[in-house]
């Protein structure tokens, strides 16, 4: 009977912690008119992950597709798909007309923690502007503090690949990213602990189980004392 109730109980725990967990937001899963605008770049609705507790302000979807034999400005970089591939597949976000982007908690949602993004330079070349490598500054805001990632062209921020970049940060409520020339990055594989609604509910299904445990001990007890 103990062994019984322990399950049961432990089963309640795993269904609830369930409801949170790991999100990758690999950026392929668009509505077809944007997936065809990406050939030559599509702006991504800033409520594109609502259903995340996430708002994208300022993001445009690029494809894979619009790299291949192509040079850009003051990158000087020519992208070939078939050996530089996006990380998730055909689909990545970059800053739109090269200005500064955000990720912001959607009010009523609690924080998020981030694990790890990957990025690629887009014209932070070293021939961008005045000829030295460009930066992208990322910075991530709590209730109680800030904090700050650089990465650097040709050192943890490549021009023609991705590299993963390890953040855990926790906590967070908004994330910025700018630049310090006017130009642009790309954005694949937001690997993030999700936020949660506050408040929230338990969804129907967990209810259901939950209570079909209960049921259980309730004639396990019966039986046992008959």
């Amino acid at each position: 009977m103990k062994k019984l109730i322990v399950l049961i109980a432990c089963l309640g725990l795993i269904l609830f912690a369930g409801t949170a967990g790991a999100l990758m937001i690999d950026f392929e899963n668009y509505p077809d008119e944007l997936i065809t605008a990406a050939g030559n770049s599509g702006v991504v609705n800033p409520d594109q992950y609502a259903g995340f507790g996430l708002t994208f302000n300022g993001f445009g979807l690029m494809s894979e597709a619009r790299f291949q034999n192509t040079t850009y400005l003051d990158s000087g970089i020519t992208w070939y798909a078939s050996e530089n591939s996006f990380p998730s597949g055909d689909f990545a976000v970059f800053n739109n007309n090269g200005l500064s982007v955000s990720i912001e908690v959607i009010e009523g949602w609690s924080p998020f923690d981030v694990e790890t993004i990957s990025f690629a330079a887009l014209g932070l070349g070293t021939q961008a502007v005045d000829g030295t490598p460009g930066t992208l500054t990322i910075e991530g805001y709590t209730e109680e503090t800030v904090y700050t990632k650089t990465l650097t062209t040709g050192e943890d921020l490549l021009v023609n690949s991705f590299t993963e970049i390890i953040f855990g940060w926790e906590n967070i409520t908004m994330l910025t990213f700018e630049t310090d020339k006017v130009s642009w990055f790309l954005m694949d594989n937001f690997n993030d602990q999700a936020p949660e609604p506050n408040n929230q509910i338990p969804e129907p299904s967990i209810l259901l189980l939950l209570g079909a445990g209960l049921l259980g001990i309730g004639f396990a007890r019966r039986k046992f004392n008959k």
